[in-house]
This record gives C-alpha cells, sequence and structure tokens, in this order.
C-alpha cells in the first residue's frame, strides 16, 4: 500500500471499488413510467424537494455491466421533483446485486442502495423484471410491447438526480443533499443534526 494514496474504501489495501468515474458499456434498461397516489408519492420525497404534481413514478431495471465495478442488476423507482423551481429526479428505492456497485453508490453519492435478488421473464410481448429482498418481493415491472412510450413521459429523465446522503456519527448525523447530472455533483445542503 502507497501511504500517500491509499485505497478509496476500506479496507485501504484492498478496496471494494475502485476510484470514479466508472464507464458503463453493453448496458440495458427497462423503464416504466406510471402514477401513483400523490400523498404516498409525497410520504416519500424529504425536505427541501416537493414532488412534482401529477403522481408519475418511474420503476427501472437496469442490466449494467461497468469496467471498475463488474455486471450487475438494479432496479430504481424514482420519483419526479423539483428544488426551487428547477426539476429533478429523487431515488426513492433503489436495489442491486453485487457487493462492490452498492458500496460505491452509498459512500460516494449517497443513493440508498440495497441488496436484492432478481427474477426475469421474457414471454411473447411481454418482458417481467423482479425484485425480491428477504422473500418479500419488492416491485415487479411488466412492459408489454403494443405501442411506443411518449417522450414526454420521460422528458424527467435528463434532469438531475436529487439524492440525501446521511452520514452516521456518533454524537448526531450529518445530512448532505446534492444533485448530479452526469459525472458532476453539486452539494446544495449541510445539515447536522
Amino acid at each position: 500500500m502507497n501511504p500517500t494514496r491509499p485505497g478509496c474504501s476500506a479496507p485501504v489495501s484492498a478496496p471494494l471499488y475502485p476510484e470514479p468515474p466508472y464507464l458503463y458499456r453493453g448496458s440495458n434498461s427497462l423503464i416504466c413510467v406510471f402514477r401513483a397516489n400523490m400523498h404516498a408519492i409525497e410520504s416519500l420525497v424529504p425536505e427541501p424537494l416537493r414532488a412534482v404534481p401529477g403522481g408519475l413514478v418511474y420503476g427501472w431495471h437496469n442490466d449494467f455491466h461497468a469496467v471498475g465495478l463488474g455486471s450487475y442488476h438494479e432496479g430504481i423507482i424514482s420519483i419526479p421533483v423539483e428544488l426551487n423551481g428547477t426539476p429533478g429526479l429523487y431515488i426513492a428505492y433503489l436495489y442491486l446485486d453485487s457487493d462492490a456497485p452498492i458500496a460505491a453508490g452509498r459512500e460516494i453519492f449517497g443513493f440508498p442502495k440495497k441488496f436484492a435478488r432478481f427474477s426475469y421473464s421474457d414471454r411473447e410481448d411481454v418482458m417481467t423484471r423482479a425484485a425480491e429482498r428477504g422473500g418479500v418481493e419488492l416491485f415487479r415491472l411488466s412492459v408489454q410491447f403494443s405501442k411506443p412510450g411518449r417522450q414526454e413521459d420521460l422528458a424527467a429523465l435528463v434532469n438531475p438526480i436529487y439524492n440525501l446522503k446521511i452520514i452516521p456519527a456518533e454524537q448526531g448525523n450529518m445530512r448532505q443533499s446534492y444533485s448530479e447530472r452526469g459525472s458532476s455533483i453539486r452539494a446544495f445542503a449541510v445539515l447536522t443534526d
């Protein structure tokens, strides 16, 4: 180990993941857009973010291949939000099936990543992806390829992703909210309990 340049994660002599940036190649995504109860959506979104009226929710299943993190599957439930009038997405739930991208996503970017197992089904013209954790099905996304999606339903996907990164401490927690667009990250609030 080089003491002037330790690894980017613990243990420093054998880090779980390499330093970013991460290069993704040959990846696939299944995105389902649906409407949910607005009251339920609002209960998931932390301040100072505000859920966008209309009740849209994005359910994703990603089949990723990343240099440095390996191949993994990812399931996301995200909500269109606004911060001071700027639209974005808030990741309410995020599940993966590999430890390195879970740790990197949580520690570096504050994504709420947890481990889950995924199942897949492609029958006739219906594609289904599901995630389970501890024997409980978390979500199931099914898409029937009967008509093309609408561009306006995917418009929020080009906006920043807003996260709430909570760093546990012995005496209170530090909460850091930030947005991500591509590889640039901008903090917009750091709070302490």
